[in-house]
């Protein structure tokens, strides 16, 4: 029975074994998908004959669906043969974190939060109720009936000054706030953790000049030294991620080098120095692979405040380009509008707001799965 309900609706085997937090995701996810490609069916047919952003669309809805169903079909019969859940005989280090990780029910909520928050930006072209309008087409005459039009059936959030649908421009602006986050950090953690692992394991004269120039970035204020390079170079999405991330990586670093002086002196790295294996293995096979676990908490909450960072610098002026949809961008043209039209201001900075705590929401339990030692202090 159970492999008959994985195949006909995805998420039932688990509902049916108890597992309401995990099967109710994937029904919900499911049908949720399902019910798009059905309501918007021209849309999806048309992204067929469509641009990169269609064909993104199209592969995103189906290799989801499809990935649902066969997590929940796999899963279903995999509880049928050992009569537990998927995921209670993980083995090793991976498996306990994980396990460590589920039971905490706000990182769930948070993890949840953010992959429907990265669907929904790769299904934009289905899901934006209208196309996105170029603000220039309504400055030289375009269509004002619908200015600052309240939320309706029709404009479900609301229009701007300039007669935009405020949810479309949401979801064409969660591109530029989460891939600004997301690429901001991959490049911040990657960079601090190479010069961190670099002077906490080499030393001397290495370390000195690395931690000399972490304090340096550190020394100036980060929004000051922010603006400052935004303003020297012009204003692109590029000089955006650079500067987020030349601004976060110090931090990663000192923290990195901190982990890899406490491991280098435990036993496993002597009897990798006895048996002659060269520095550089040391370092990248032994070392930093257990120096993740604190690397990984340090990324998910920096994505948080790189968010807020972006919003900050678009709602400033100095973020991505004039008429290009950011949620920050969107906050700040709507502060002129507080009182007469409040949603223009409130839907994005919500937006914001529930991105950064799912973030934050995970950051913390992964911190709680990955370091036992601080949970359990937090119970005693």
């Amino acid at each position: 029975m159970g492999r008959r309900a994985g195949f006909l609706l995805p998420g039932l085997p688990q509902l049916l074994r108890g597992r309401v937090l995990g099967g109710g995701f994937a029904l919900f996810l499911w049908l949720g998908l399902l019910t798009l490609a059905v309501t918007r069916f021209d849309r999806v047919r048309g992204a067929l004959l469509g641009d990169l952003d269609d064909w993104i669309a199209l592969l995103t809805l189906a290799m989801v669906l499809g990935g649902v169903w066969l997590w929940s079909f796999r899963a279903g019969r995999r509880s049928m043969v050992t009569g537990r859940g998927s995921g209670e005989g993980s083995p090793g280090a991976l498996g306990q974190g994980w396990r460590a990780f589920r039971r905490n029910r706000m990182a769930l909520l948070g993890l949840g939060t953010i992959c429907l928050f990265y669907l929904a930006m790769l299904l934009t072209p289905f899901l934006a109720p209208f196309e996105p309008e170029f603000r220039e087409a309504y400055e030289v005459g375009g269509d004002m009936t619908r200015r600052l039009a309240a939320p309706s059936s029709v404009h479900l959030m609301g229009t701007d000054e300039f007669s935009q649908d405020i949810l479309s421009r949401i979801l064409y602006g969660s591109r530029i706030s989460l891939t600004i986050g997301l690429l901001a950090v991959g490049i911040s953690v990657t960079l601090g953790t190479f010069l961190g692992a670099i002077a906490g394991y080499w030393g001397g004269l290495v370390d000195t000049a690395i931690m000399r120039l972490v304090d340096m970035v550190m020394a100036f204020p980060r929004l000051v030294l922010l603006i400052v390079i935004v303003a020297l170079f012009p204003t692109t999405i590029f000089i955006v991620i650079v500067a987020l991330a030349f601004t976060q990586w110090p931090s990663t670093a000192r923290m990195v080098r901190g982990e890899i002086l406490a491991l280098k002196e435990r036993e496993f790295c002597e009897a990798a120095r006895a048996l002659g294996f060269s520095r550089g293995r040391i370092l990248f096979r032994h070392l930093l692979p257990n120096a993740l676990g604190p690397l990984i908490v340090v990324a998910t909450l920096g994505i948080g405040n790189t968010i807020v960072l972006e919003a900050g610098l678009s709602f400033l002026g100095l973020g991505v380009q004039a008429g290009t949809p950011s949620w920050g961008s969107m906050v700040s043209d709507g502060r002129d509008y507080l009182m007469d039209a409040w949603w223009v201001a409130t839907f994005p900075g919500f937006a914001i707001v529930l991105a950064v705590l799912a973030f934050n929401l995970v950051g913390d339990g992964l911190r709680d799965a990955l370091d036992p030692r601080q949970s359990e202090g937090a119970r005693r």
